[in-house]
Parts: structure tokens; sequence; C-alpha cells
């Protein structure tokens, strides 16, 4: 298992869905561009090692080193659901999305990244479930990130759109809170 990262430098990114090409050119597009540091979860469904060369920025970790956070998950679990069997706890570990949220709620990585593969309501249910919400933060929502080709006027920009898959018509209140927490993790 990997040291948890430093608090410094470069931030770091877990991109759980290693199985979707995009995917993988996503993360040699921020290897090369030095973004962030990318931790990919390896599921031993494909070579990774043959999809994207070694980088100092890039961490592979083994599906199988989820078995390190069984018991905290399963509590986690219980605390909510008495009822809730070990079993069950083993088997969504099993899932590189879930096994992400827990890597991220023990601070090894800053953030993140799904949705290509896992529907809004999986990452979401998954982040809510683990991590939980940011504190004074009353109302759940998304945002998508829009760069633009390099032919473009506004290439060199990134564009946040909120809240495009969770509250399609958000009353006052949460529009506030939608444009709060989207400008917040922006300028993260």
């Amino acid at each position: 298992m990997p040291e948890n990262k430093s608090r410094s430098g470069r931030k770091t990114i877990i991109l759980p869905e290693s199985n979707d090409p995009r995917v993988i050119d996503a993360a040699k597009e921020i290897l090369k561009k030095k973004i962030a540091k990318i931790i990919l979860i390896d599921t031993g469904k494909v070579e990774l090692e043959d999809l994207i060369k070694p980088d100092k920025n890039l961490t592979i970790i083994d599906l199988n080193f989820n078995t390190d956070f069984i018991n905290e998950y399963h509590s986690l679990k219980t605390s909510k659901h008495p009822d809730f069997e070990l079993s069950r706890s083993n088997d969504e570990m099993n899932d590189p999305l879930t096994f992400s949220c827990m890597l991220l709620k023990n601070n090894f990585a800053d953030r993140v990244i799904a949705g290509s593969v896992y529907t809004t309501m999986e990452v979401l249910r998954n982040a809510i479930s683990i991590i939980g919400l940011a504190r004074n933060n009353h109302t759940v929502s998304s945002f998508f990130l829009f760069t633009f080709p390099l032919k473009n006027t506004h290439r060199k920009k990134v564009f946040a759109y909120a809240d495009c898959g969770v509250i399609p018509s958000p009353n006052a209140e949460q529009l506030s809170d939608i444009a709060i927490q989207t400008s917040k993790n922006f300028l993260k």
C-alpha cells in the first residue's frame, strides 16, 4: 500500500475507472502536462502497465489492497444499517469506486474523479456514504469541467457547469449552495 500523500506540491487524483480507454488517455494527458499526480486502480482486467508508461507521478494500486480498509468500511455500513453483513462489505470493497472513496477518506489523495463508466448516482452514493458532505453544505450537487480544442478562442480556459446531473431545477437556496460549492471546488 502506498504511503499517505503529503499535503504539499501537486494534487493527487484517483481515477477508479482504469478499464476505460478514455480514462487512460486522460491520465496520460494529465501526467504529460504535469497537472496532478495520478492513482489508477488495477482491477486485473487489463494490463495497465501496457497502456500507460511508468511515471514518478503515477501510482497503480492493486484492488486487492482493499482488505486494508474492510473493517473501517464495515463499521461505516453497520453504523447506519446494523444488520449489514461482513460478506456484503467485502463484496462492495471489490468495487474500484468504493475502494477509491476509502483511499480518499484515508488521505491517500485529494480527489476522486469518476463518472465516465459509473453513473452520477453511483458516484454520489459512494461519496456521500463514505466521505460525507462538507461542513455547512446543505445541497448535494455535481459539476462538469469543460475545455476547448486548441483552435478555439477559449482554448486556455476551463469552464465549470453545474448542476447538470443532480438538481435540474434548483430553488434559490439550492442554486446559491451549488454556485458556492462549484466555485470552491473549481478554485482548489
